[in-house]
C-alpha cells in the first residue's frame, strides 16, 4: 500500500499542517491514513477536518444542508429535492418481475439469476416500474440471489 501526495512542501516550525485530497475505496480509514502519513514523515499527526467529497455514485455538490432540508419542509416542497430510487439505484442492472413474482419478493424470496449478472447487487422492480428490492448473489447457492434490502411490503404491493 502506498499513499501518493501531489503537491509536497517542507514544513518547520512547531505546529506543522497539511491538506490532502484522498480517492479510497470503501473501508479505508482516512483517520488512520492521516496518522501513518504522520510516521513517515516522522511527526505525531492526526486529522482536524474530514470533508467527504463522494460516495459512491453521489457527490457533494449534489447534497444539500440541513438548512435547506427545513427550509423546504417550511415551504411545502420537501418531496421536490428528493432523488427518485430508481435514480439512486441507476448504476445497478435492473431486473423486472411479474406479479405472482413480486408477491414472493415481499417475503423475501430467493430469485434464480435467470439473466446471469454478474454485478454485485440487482435492482428488482415490478411491471408498474416500481422498485421492490435490491438483490445480491447468494454466497452459499449459486446461480441463486438473495434480498439484500425488500423495499415493499403488503399494504405496497395492493396500490
Amino acid at each position: 500500500e502506498f499513499v501518493l501526495l501531489d503537491d509536497r512542501e517542507v514544513f518547520e516550525g512547531e505546529n506543522i499542517s497539511f491538506r490532502f485530497r484522498v480517492t479510497c475505496s470503501k473501508g479505508t480509514y482516512v483517520r488512520t491514513l492521516a496518522v501513518m502519513i504522520g510516521e513517515k514523515l516522522g511527526f505525531p499527526s492526526h486529522m482536524s477536518h474530514l470533508v467527504r467529497t463522494a460516495s459512491g455514485e453521489f457527490l457533494l455538490e449534489d447534497c444539500i444542508s440541513f438548512e435547506e432540508i427545513e427550509e423546504n419542509v417550511q415551504n411545502g416542497t420537501v418531496e421536490s429535492i428528493f432523488i427518485s430510487i430508481d435514480e439512486a439505484l441507476s448504476k445497478f442492472p435492473k431486473m423486472v418481475v411479474d406479479e405472482k413474482q413480486a408477491e414472493k419478493i415481499k417475503n423475501g424470496m430467493f430469485l434464480k439469476n435467470e439473466l446471469e449478472i454478474t454485478a454485485p447487487f440487482i435492482t428488482v422492480f415490478d411491471k408498474n416500474d416500481r422498485c421492490l428490492a435490491i438483490y445480491e448473489h447468494h454466497p452459499k447457492h449459486p446461480g441463486m440471489l438473495k434480498p439484500m434490502k425488500v423495499l415493499v411490503n403488503n399494504q405496497e404491493l395492493k396500490l
